[in-house]
């Protein structure tokens, strides 16, 4: 007699677990999943790119200045028209560095950024040295300087300009000063101006000179630079205690073209 085997009772499945959900009723386990990190590392170049100029640009441009602190005195601090950079502020194009900090590769990237697309301003021609020898390594990243000049002459300048050299990706020097004060040549005839050159000519020499052999031409330098005169309107100049100068030349055009004609014969 065959035998029957006994009907298998079926298995009963385990309860389906339930959700959690916090007072709201918000599911927990979709909140945790929207505090993950967001993947940044894994878009586009291009797109991090556009949002590292967002955090790390400014049409403003970055002032630099000394610290008139007893604490930190001599220190280099880098300064916006009126706050810290790293300090708070309401300007809609606050640079925030703290980006740098999130780990090497955004560092890496974005740093070059930070340094190519901003316009350095130095109020005092001391502090550019200083800042090149703080900061040696992003130097040659620098595209642009604006660089404010109390006395032509001084030393601080001259070594201003030696520091120059190594910022060899330069695109655009602005000076600020004025080129040939009347009281100093005691006139503003072709005599001053031809005085005015020669003065600026052994000033900033080293750094005309070395533009010229890396570019393969004398006058290279002067394409770089440009005068009060050549702004499309005045910068202001933030320094020495918050004080504000506004620059505007009083040299008429016709003055500019002797001045420069005069320095490109130092250059032939």
């Amino acid at each position: 007699m065959a035998k029957h085997s006994e009907p298998t009772a079926p298995v009963a499945k385990p309860p389906a677990k339930r959700r959690k959900t916090n007072i709201k009723g918000k599911d927990i386990n979709q909140a945790e999943q929207d505090l993950s990190p967001f993947p940044f590392l894994k878009l586009p170049p291009e797109i991090r790119n556009m949002i590292y100029k967002l955090v790390l640009v400014s049409k403003r441009g970055m002032h630099f200045q000394r610290a008139y602190s007893t604490v930190e005195k001599g220190r280099c601090l880098i300064k916006r028209r009126q706050m810290h950079i790293a300090g708070k502020g309401n300007a809609k194009d606050e640079i925030n560095a703290k980006l740098l900090r999130a780990c090497k590769q955004i560092r890496n990237e974005a740093t070059v950024l930070l340094y190519s697309c901003n316009r350095f301003q130095f109020d005092d021609a001391g502090m550019l040295p200083q800042f090149f020898v703080q900061y040696a390594t992003h130097v040659r990243d620098i595209r642009v300087i604006t660089l404010y000049i109390k006395h032509i002459t001084s030393d601080a300048c001259e070594k201003a300009f030696s520091a120059l050299v190594h910022a060899d990706q330069l695109e655009s020097l602005e000076l600020l000063y004025d080129l040939y004060p009347v009281s100093q040549y005691g006139g503003s005839g072709k005599e001053a101006l031809r005085a005015s050159a020669e003065e600026f000519f052994g000033v900033a020499r080293f750094w005309i000179e070395a533009e010229g052999i890396r570019r393969g031409n004398k006058r290279a330098a002067l394409k770089v630079l440009t005068l009060p005169n050549d702004l499309e309107k005045p910068r202001e100049c933030h320094y020495c205690k918050g004080k504000f100068i506004r620059w505007a030349t009083k040299r008429t055009e016709d003055e500019h073209k002797v001045f420069w004609a005069m320095l490109r014969k130092y250059l032939r």
